[in-house]
């Protein structure tokens, strides 16, 4: 998404310049890092499988959310930043079930697809739970996007950034599963 300033016509638009804070950037990173790690060892005890999904479940997508708007935070810009509570709150829904799913599958399938060996079931199940994270953390991103509001500024959806960002949540999601 490119933020653009409008000034008369929706024709007379250029970017709106940005800046990050270091140090909120790298305090994102460790916080997603260790809440993920966290998540991924609760996923590893064994115990009800139910409540061990619960568990890392609101872990790791509370790191994600927290990683997201703290490096939100990071960014500077020449204009006033507001964020609707609504779609800020709900954000992080949009995340939990993806993720629950995702997490009973993963403590399931740890018993199921060892017992059979079957490689072509053990990559499909692979391939949807990393599918499930990606989706869970992507419609997060754009739905906080959405709780967004500059002041004097029209937000673009560029598609090509869109697709990146989905395949950058793939691929997370896929190092992420390959450690729990």
């Amino acid at each position: 998404t490119l933020l653009t300033k409008q000034r008369n016509l929706p024709s007379d638009m250029s970017p709106i310049p940005l800046s990050f804070s270091s140090d909120l950037v790298v305090i994102s990173y460790l916080v997603s890092v260790q809440a993920s790690y966290t998540a991924i060892n609760i996923l590893q005890m064994r115990s009800s499988r139910w409540l061990l999904a619960i568990a890392a479940m609101c872990l790791s997508v509370s790191g994600i959310w927290s990683m997201h708007f703290i490096g939100m935070a990071a960014m500077k810009m020449h204009s006033d930043v507001d964020y609707g509570v609504g779609w800020t709150v709900g954000s992080i829904f949009f995340a939990y079930i993806p993720t629950f799913i995702a997490f009973l599958i993963i403590d399931s399938s740890r018993q199921d697809v060892r017992d059979t060996r079957d490689i072509s079931l053990e990559a499909h199940i692979a391939a949807f739970k990393e599918a499930l994270i990606a989706l869970g953390v992507c419609a997060m991103h754009y739905t906080g996007m959405q709780a967004m509001s500059v002041t004097g500024a029209h937000a673009e959806i560029q598609w090509g950034v869109v697709i990146a960002s989905v395949v950058i949540a793939v691929f997370a999601a896929t190092a992420a599963l390959y450690f729990a």
